[in-house]
């Protein structure tokens, strides 16, 4: 009885956390009209999330957020857009090659294929491995990339986890209402989580603030 008890306990605990943190990134990404503030408050997000992961619970969250959020916004709305080009790119490729037949196209769609995998792994590693190192941007997109290809399970879990979460709310639309509270901070958390495995045991650097 004691550890279902104590189970209960660490799970509210942990859905306040994340319905906290969730309303806290909203608020940020609002202050930056959403598209500008949205990359920013992510890294944010995961780097409270990771010092909660980490067991630390004596830091306020909102000067946290506010600490990542300032330092770094410049830097990650550079990134965000140049990401997000390179993403709407490899999106029109992939509308184009569909629409063509023959070997060559095949051969061409196989490769932006690959180039997708890529860079949708790449994407997940990202914030994990940027607010725990104290690396540049680019150095984090081939790091992430590193990692995501060479510890597969922690990457299968991550797409496993986020994927279990979409499909819930698509076949049970009527919990939509959760997304407010949970919609970016728990599939953030499951990332977090996953990539923890992986970070824990490289000494790139100290924590980034």
């Amino acid at each position: 009885m004691k550890n279902i008890t104590g189970t209960l306990y660490v799970l509210c605990e942990w859905a306040m956390k994340l319905a906290y943190a969730n309303l806290v990134w909203l608020l940020f990404s609002l202050c930056g009209a959403v598209l500008f503030g949205v990359i920013p408050a992510t890294a944010a997000l995961f780097s409270v999330l990771g010092k909660w992961l980490k067991g630390e619970d004596d830091f306020r969250v909102l000067p946290v957020f506010w600490q990542v959020y300032r330092n770094h916004f410049l830097r990650l709305n550079g990134f965000g857009l140049l990401w997000g080009l390179i993403g709407f790119f490899l999106y029109l490729d992939v509308r184009f090659l569909t629409n063509h037949d023959g070997f060559a196209a095949t051969a061409m769609q196989l490769a932006v294929y690959v180039v997708l995998l890529l860079y949708l792994v790449t994407t997940l590693y990202f914030f994990p491995v940027y607010t725990a190192f104290r690396l540049t941007v680019f150095q984090s997109v081939k790091v992430s990339l590193v990692f995501g290809l060479s510890h597969v399970m922690s990457t299968l879990a991550m797409v496993g986890g986020t994927a279990m979460f979409f499909l819930f709310f698509y076949f049970f639309p009527y919990f939509s209402g959760m997304i407010v509270l949970f919609g970016a901070s728990l599939p953030a958390f499951i990332i977090q989580s996953a990539a923890r495995r992986v970070l824990a045991n490289v000494p790139l650097a100290s924590e980034r603030e």
